[in-house]
């Protein structure tokens, strides 16, 4: 992430938050930063929603076995 500002605090910041460089209130500068890969996506982002579509399956499943059984 970069944040640019024009009379604030501009730095970068990579995947993990840590800061990569800085240039400080009132300065005027240049700031060169290696822009880090990015992150493998979490889990939702390669399943989508087939887990909550498993375990509501499951679920409704479970409901009707203990209803047939009542």
């Amino acid at each position: 992430m970069l944040r640019a500002a024009n009379t604030g605090i501009t730095a970068g910041f990579d995947a993990h938050g840590r800061e990569l460089g800085r240039i400080g209130m009132n300065v005027t500068g240049t700031i060169v930063v290696a822009l880090p890969g990015k992150l493998p996506p979490p889990p939702f982002a390669r399943l989508g929603l087939v887990l909550p579509a498993v375990l509501a399956g499951a679920a409704l499943a479970a409901g009707l076995m203990l209803a047939r059984n009542r």
